[in-house]
């Protein structure tokens, strides 16, 4: 947070009870009485019951007995435990002790034919009875009529880190405009839950497929190595995913606000007694309904205001989020979906997996036996509830409840909380920010009930009365003032004012933090770290001991509030608590594109169903690692989305290795290229026809030809772009006639049954334009074709199209075409214009990747033909993703902002400070995100999604990133590893064996230097990260320096890691779970032991060798080190 941010103050002392007599007050009078009363009670009563013959001892048992409730009394008045009086605390205890202490799902409560007074069904403890489309009904199963009902809205969070203060003001004072405008109790609930990748490894291996025997042909780049073919490429992908989710905690981070209902009381005396009819409860709940609806509009229409989206949960999304809330890591592995509900499992089928099964039997198996007079009691609950086939509730609620004093059981997980009872003085802007960040599986619970105001100034102006007269006896006296009288009086007179002119309103708040893990160990230091850091931000915060069901229940999305831990605050103190943040970027059918800051996956899908529009907009410096980025995205996307069709528009030749690996095809685009494309083809070969008769709209032909003019102004306009088209100004009237004559001798016409009839070809247009002799300007015309006909450039304009676009991935190599030349831009429009008539002829998802762009737009015809293409694409399935190294040129040219702001999506790596500036213009950063765009590293980028905006880290693996590094291998050389056999986690847990690879080559180029001595600790990572340094291996002893160059013998027999890896390992060490991984940074570095090599060329000995030879010449001080294309090791 910044230093702009504003302090609010908490009114700590605000109705302070009054003291009335001697410095006490009336409860502290209380307890002294009923003390003393006793205390002279027991005097009397023991003197008439003791004899006269205990005379000598009585009196010393008639005064312990009388001082026994007098100090009991005593330190019930004056004590507290945790903020809390001694009374509330027994009343807690007693309530505590009467609660059943375990609770099973009812079918395994039957079978183990046991009960007792401390257990129950798990049905009956939590408070939901049913789940509507739109709403849940609140209460417990046995009551006859639910206690209220709740609407669940998710909120979509930003990232208040990236907001300028200006900004970040703007926020919290919406925020305070909320709590202000609130009529009505709301809970507002932040969920941290554990992120369960199974779903997107299940697509994944869907998509793949069985993998391929091991005959197949293998794909060779043009050095002769092999490259990773796409089962292996996923197979690696697969195994970094479940390394990093099996090392790191990742986190998934949601906001949601509920509303209640309350259910209206009737006023007939008997209706307790008697429920109400079928028609009654439906028209109960249509009202019901109707005032959620108003309640939610009412939310909806003030998150906006605040800039914020408000989306109503209703259906799968609501059963969802209670599933999860309810179920835990239970529901990662097997949601439910509305199918359970409206079809429940038959009776004979136990809803319940043999985890859960067996934790209830195991609950059950350690209740003690009871009384007779429990049987029956649970016996006739048991027949209320019908077991032949389990409810919708059934299926919902955890296996177990198992309540402990200072943790629950839900299900398998623990459950610890934390409670807030009161802030400080002085309350920050941002005060929760630390606890929302931190990486703890966790819910966030506030309930906040506006106080009428009236109401409240009625009591504070009493008050003030009060405290006035005591002070003015206080004086009468010569007594000292009392110091908390004296702020009480001071909260109270300043807040009157406040609340009489609406500028502040009083809230009742009650707020609770539930840790959630796996174990009793790790839930206790999970609440101990997130109790640490509450108290780093002054919040008074203490265990929910006795109360953690309670607390359970407070956490639930069903606006049930904790009445015994309120606190009263203003709005303005409130909302520095802003929780509207959030860094989560995850959507269902996404593609895993790298990590937030705070190790959250972001998962983009572009044809998402929050997503505008599936355009992009890449920019960056050259050498910001866009190359990188965009090539590890199209792998992933291919692994994902086997019906994608991915088309790469590759000025630099630099994609060839991936697209081949991914079973791709490379187009060559040059002058004396087999390959050639027609520009002059309607539709692409091999159409159905009458299904594009049938889907043909408006006049194919008249658009053809209006392309063909765009194409013709780039091919024959002079090399300067500030001038294009100039040349045939004069000629378009001309060329318009022409092109329909060249269409017409084809026998093509605006009938669409003509449209599959061979194209005509550039040479026929030349052609055409020589009938007309007396026309200087169609001679003139026909002489600049001459050049693309039979001069130097012949052929690659002029044939018929022999290229097919059924490869899953496409690369146009332009390579051979040179920069500046008119040959870029025309090949960039003609790839572009083919892929669109594919595109408007076959319908099916293809993404466009047009690698500096710029090249293209900076010709008049070429920037408005690809705006057309990003306004109308998205249409027809097309996604256009445009890629430029100059974003200031890019987004002032006038065809290029209108591109770049369409894009609904951009990602911006490092720029320099005019690209920052331009960027900032564009796309309205703040000063936060220009200032970081100057300094990004190359492995990060900021992702712009609609209002969303993170700081992304991407990431890839080894063999992704042998195929999309493009560094020049100045100092070392990564090719690619070869995947041991590893197993990988499947959808729920099981192990997937992964098929062993043929082992590959590694050579490198090492140079040694003198490092720092000590010791080295650290864990491997488990990505890669798109970076400026390519690998760094380091192993150090010493401080003395040499170089020397080691290449890794190919043919040794022992298995080595690569250089690509982080550490050297014994080859007798077996190969963890994960696949090999480099970071590029090499920030994280493996813990090795002192190892020391000869210095000089030579070929390099197995790992056990080489560990020889370093503990053998550790005492030389020296090093072997591996270092990176930027020299850092």
């Amino acid at each position: 947070m910044h230093e702009a941010l504003r302090r609010h103050t908490h009114p700590t002392h605000l109705f302070l009870p009054d003291k009335v007599l001697f410095g006490l007050t009336v409860r502290q009078i209380l307890f002294l009485l009923v003390g003393g009363t006793l205390a002279y009670w027991l005097w009397l009563r023991l003197g008439l019951v003791i004899p006269a013959s205990w005379r000598s001892v009585g009196v010393g048992v008639r005064i312990v007995a009388a001082l026994l409730p007098f100090v009991l009394c005593l330190v019930a008045a004056f004590a507290s435990i945790a903020s809390r009086p001694l009374e509330l605390w027994g009343m807690v205890a007693l309530q505590f002790a009467a609660q059943p202490k375990r609770a099973v799902w009812r079918a395994a409560h039957q079978t183990t034919g046991r009960s007792s007074s401390r257990s129950a069904s798990v049905q009956s403890l939590l408070p939901i009875r049913r789940v509507l489309h739109d709403l849940v009904e609140v209460g417990t199963a046995h009551a006859r009529a639910p206690e209220q009902y709740a609407a669940i809205i998710e909120v979509q969070t930003v990232n208040v880190s990236l907001l300028s203060p200006e900004e970040q003001q703007t926020l919290f004072t919406g925020f305070r405009a909320f709590l202000s405008a609130l009529r009505f109790p709301v809970q507002i609930l932040m969920s941290s839950r554990r992120i369960d990748l199974s779903s997107y490894v299940r697509r994944v291996r869907e998509a793949i497929g069985e993998s391929p025997s091991s005959g197949e042909e293998t794909t060779t780049d043009p050095r002769g190595q092999p490259l990773p073919s796409r089962h292996r490429l996923a197979r690696a992908h697969l195994e970094a995913l479940a390394t990093l989710e099996r090392e790191q905690l990742l986190l998934e981070r949601r906001l949601y606000l509920i509303v209640c209902s309350e259910r209206e009381e009737s006023r007939w005396p008997l209706a307790r007694i008697f429920p109400a009819s079928k028609r009654a409860s439906h028209t109960e709940l249509a009202q019901v309904r109707r005032a959620l609806d108003l309640r939610v509009a009412s939310l909806l229409d003030q998150l906006s205001e605040m800039g914020l989206e408000g989306i109503r949960l209703v259906g799968e999304d609501l059963l969802t989020l209670l599933d999860h809330s309810l179920r835990g890591d239970s529901a990662r592995r097997t949601p439910l979906t509305l199918a359970h509900l409206v079809h429940p499992l038959p009776g004979a089928i136990s809803p319940l997996s043999h985890t859960e099964q067996a934790l209830s039997e195991e609950a059950l198996l350690s209740v003690p036996p009871q009384e007779e007079e429990d049987e029956a009691e649970e016996e006739q609950d048991e027949e209320e509830m019908d077991l032949s086939t389990p409810s919708a509730l059934d299926q919902l609620v955890p296996s177990v409840l198992l309540i402990s004093s200072d943790h629950l059981r839900v299900g398998e997980n623990y459950l610890a909380g934390s409670a807030v009872v009161g802030l400080p003085r002085e309350v920050s802007d941002g005060v929760l920010l630390p606890l929302l960040a931190l990486d703890e599986q966790m819910e966030v619970s506030l309930h906040v009930r506006p106080l009428a105001t009236p109401n409240v100034l009625r009591r504070l102006m009493r008050e003030q009365a009060q405290y006035r007269s005591t002070e003015r006896i206080t004086k009468q006296r010569g007594m000292l003032s009392d110091p908390d009288l004296s702020v009480a009086r001071d909260d109270t007179e300043w807040l009157i004012p406040q609340l009489a002119s609406g500028q502040e309103r009083l809230l009742e708040v009650g707020m609770t933090i539930m840790a959630r893990a796996a174990s009793e160990v790790a839930v206790h230091a999970s609440q101990q770290r997130i109790e640490s850091t509450l108290h780093n931000g002054l919040l008074s915060a203490h265990p929910t001991t006795l109360e953690q069901f309670e607390a359970y229940g407070t956490t639930l999305p069903l606006g049930r509030a904790n009445p015994s831990r309120p606190f009263t605050t203003t709005s303005s103190a409130l909302s520095a608590l802003l929780p509207f943040t959030s860094t989560t970027m995850m959507q269902p059918s996404g593609v895993f594109v790298g990590l937030t800051s705070s190790s959250e996956p972001v998962l983009l899908d572009p044809w998402g169903a929050d997503m505008n529009n599936p355009h992009e907009f890449w920019g960056g410096i050259s050498g910001s690692g866009k190359s990188f980025a965009i090539k590890v995205r199209i792998m992933h996307e291919l692994l994902i989305r086997p019906d994608l069709q991915v088309v790469v528009i590759d000025p630099a030749g630099e994609y060839r290795a991936m697209i081949e690996a991914m079973g791709g095809d490379c187009i060559r685009i040059a002058p004396g290229s087999a390959q050639s494309i027609n520009p002059f083809d309607l539709v692409p070969a091999g159409l159905d026809l009458s299904h594009y008769v049938q889907q043909q709209q408006g006049d194919r032909l008249a658009e053809k030809i209006q392309n063909l003019h765009n194409f013709l102004d780039i091919l024959l306009a002079t090399n300067a772009p500030s001038t294009p088209g100039i040349d045939l100004s004069e000629e378009r009237g001309l060329l318009d006639d022409v092109l329909y004559e060249v269409y017409a001798r084809a026998g093509v016409t605006t009938d669409p049954w003509t449209h599959g009839r061979p194209a005509p070809l550039l040479h026929d247009v030349a052609q055409v334009l020589r009938t007309h002799k007396k026309d200087k300007h169609a001679l003139r015309l026909a002489q600049r074709l001459q050049r693309f006909l039979t001069g130097s450039l012949a052929g690659l304009f002029s044939r018929p199209t022999n290229v097919a676009l059924t490869a899953p991935v496409l690369a146009f190599d332009l390579r051979e075409v040179r920069e500046g030349s008119e040959l870029q831009p025309a090949g960039i429009f003609l790839i572009s214009d083919f892929l669109w008539t594919q595109a408007l002829s076959q319908r099916r998802p293809r993404r466009l990747y047009i690698d500096e762009a710029w090249s293209l737009i900076k010709y008049q015809e070429g920037g408005e033909f690809l705006e057309r293409m990003a306004r109308e694409m998205r249409k027809y399935y097309m996604s256009v993703v445009t890629i430029t190294q100059n974003p200031e040129q890019f987004i002032m040219d006038a065809h290029g902002s209108v591109i770049a702001q369409n894009a609904f999506t951009k990602v911006l790596k490092r720029l320099d400070s005019i690209g920052a500036e331009a960027a900032s213009a564009a796309f309205g950063l703040t000063p936060v995100e220009k200032q970081r765009l100057t300094r990004l590293e190359r492995k990060k980028a900021l992702l712009l999604v609609g209002s969303k905006r993170l700081i992304v880290e991407i990431t890839a693996n080894a063999e992704e990133y042998d195929l999309a590094h493009t560094d020049p291998p100045t100092h070392v050389e990564v090719l690619a590893l070869p995947a041991a056999e590893k197993a990988v986690p499947g959808e729920r847990g099981d192990a997937l064996q992964e098929s062993k690879e043929e082992d590959r080559p590694s050579v490198a180029r090492t140079s040694k230097r003198a490092a720092r001595s000590g010791s080295r600790h650290a864990s491997p990572p488990p990505v890669v990260a798109a970076s400026s340094q390519e690998a760094e291996l380091q192993v150090q002893a010493g401080d003395q320096q040499a170089d020397e160059v080691v290449p890794i013998d190919s043919d040794a027999q022992e298995k080595q890691l690569p250089l690509s890896a982080p550490v050297l390992r014994e080859q007798e060490e077996p190969l963890s779970g994960a696949t090999n991984t480099v970071s590029l940074h090499g920030k994280r570095t493996a813990r090795t032991r002192s190892r020391h090599a000869k210095t000089g060329v030579a070929r390099a000995a197995p790992v056990p060798a080489l560990r020889a030879q370093a503990d053998q010449h550790a005492s030389n001080g020296q090093a072997i080190t591996a270092t990176t294309p930027g020299g850092a090791q």
